[in-house]
């Protein structure tokens, strides 16, 4: 009911909501139950009690103004600043992502610039350290190392491992960064050294590339415009040299933003900073399938009509509000599916995905749903149901994972192409995702 919390509910769920409310998998941006966010006002006060205000990051004209490598007027300056003589030097283009499925934020460009003769492509991940509540990095040295997850990057990246990487004796030319919360974050912090206000000193060009894409917003929607000062007055957007977006709605987003953070007089400022290049973004917003297509394998050509992946979810309300019907309505559907033949690829899925609940509800119909399924293996495929509830066990019917957060949801519903069945948390999920939403109504047809 709200992010990754769950409640009871009764067998019957689905059709008493529907009655109530219709489609209530359809999503509605509706915030009427309190202000926005809901902590502003204690905050506020907590501030008029304090006589200060809470620690937040705040705009000054300086922050605007360095001296780029090789601008001042002093050649044994530009020496000291570039360890190798320019004319000696290679171009360096080199990345900092903070997680591999971020780095898919990135990808377009390091290919851009890997494919350039004259230059060097450097990635290097870094770690997300979480803070505790007084701002402190708790990991050890060797969780720090581990959360930079090295081993989870596509293997065709070289990497460079961050505390090896010496800014100074590199002076890359151009850098490219994820994280623009710098030290202003109070939950999750990089490497002070990888601060954007510290990484402009050893480069010409500092690039803040957003590690996603999202949803498209006006000035109709009051909420994402509170939502955008949170990453859109940072650190890195302010001391960046420049600031790619995925559209010309989202620049304009930003400028309007950024001229009330820092003042009307700096909008010139960010509208020559800030620019629009929708390629540089791959797959949908935040949370939608962001993952490059597959190449065909060697040899063989790429289907010019691939066959669309379905996944077919069927809710264990639908043993309690249809038991008479549900084996031959599940049927019906799955000789649709083999009409269709090598056009459609179906996946069963059953929610929730512990067995135990599925045969306290009712066992013998259970066992008749499976041998049903299992009549159609040439037709669909079905992820294994667990023996114990995945929130104890860890273990998920899906993918062999845990899905009971919002985030495997996702992940899982990257690899389908339109969703069809009961209810269930894949709904949201597929329709944030821009895919096809259809939901089974077993007492038809």
């Amino acid at each position: 009911p709200f992010e990754d919390t769950t409640v009871p509910v009764p067998s019957r769920y689905a059709k008493w909501l529907s009655s109530k409310y219709g489609n209530f998998c359809e999503i509605h941006k509706v915030w009427t139950g309190h202000d926005y966010p809901f902590f502003a006002k204690q905050k506020k006060e907590l501030e008029r009690v304090a006589g200060e205000e809470l620690p937040h990051f705040t705009f000054s004209e300086s922050m605007l103004n360095r001296e780029r490598i090789g601008d001042s007027a002093s050649a044994e300056q530009r020496a000291s600043a570039l360890p190798k003589a320019v004319e000696e030097r290679r171009r360096e283009a080199v990345f900092f992502p903070v997680g591999p499925r971020e780095w898919n934020g990135m990808r377009r460009t390091y290919e851009k610039e890997a494919k350039r003769e004259d230059t060097d492509a450097v990635v290097v991940p870094l770690p997300l350290m979480p803070k505790d509540i007084y701002g402190r990095v708790w990991l050890s040295e060797d969780q720090i190392i581990a959360a930079a997850q090295e081993e989870e990057y596509p293997a065709n990246i070289p990497l460079v491992h961050w505390w090896t990487y010496d800014l100074q004796e590199h002076s890359p030319d151009v850098v490219y960064i994820q994280n623009p919360y710098d030290d202003t974050n109070p939950y999750l912090t990089v490497p002070a050294d990888f601060y954007a206000q510290n990484l402009r000193r050893y480069t010409r060009e500092l690039v803040y590339l957003p590690f996603a894409k999202v949803e498209e917003f006006g000035a109709d929607n009051p909420i994402e415009q509170i939502n955008a000062k949170v990453y859109m007055n940072t650190p890195g957007v302010v001391y960046a040299d420049k600031v790619v977006v995925q559209s010309e709605n989202m620049k304009e987003q930003y400028v309007r933003t950024l001229a009330a953070f820092a003042g009307e007089a700096t909008e010139g400022i960010w509208k020559t900073k800030i620019t629009a290049d929708a390629d540089a973004f791959e797959g949908e917003c935040i949370g939608g399938n962001s993952q490059p297509a597959r190449e065909p394998p060697e040899g063989k050509k790429a289907d010019v009509h691939p066959a669309k992946r379905m996944l077919y979810c069927i809710g264990i309300h639908e043993m309690a509000e249809h038991p008479k019907i549900l084996i031959e309505s599940v049927r019906k559907r799955l000789d649709i599916f083999a009409a269709a033949g090598k056009a459609i690829r179906t996946e069963i899925c059953l929610v929730p995905s512990a067995e135990a609940a599925w045969r306290n509800l009712n066992a013998p119909l259970y066992e008749k749903l499976l041998s049903l399924i299992g009549g159609y293996r040439d037709v669909v495929t079905m992820q294994p149901i667990t023996e114990e509830n995945p929130n104890e066990s860890g273990e998920d019917a899906l993918s062999g994972r845990r899905y009971d957060k919002a985030a495997d949801i996702e992940d899982y519903a990257k690899g389908f192409d339109a969703y069809y069945g009961s209810p269930s948390p894949f709904v949201p999920v597929f329709s944030m995702q821009h895919k096809p939403v259809m939901l089974a109504d077993y007492e038809v047809g």
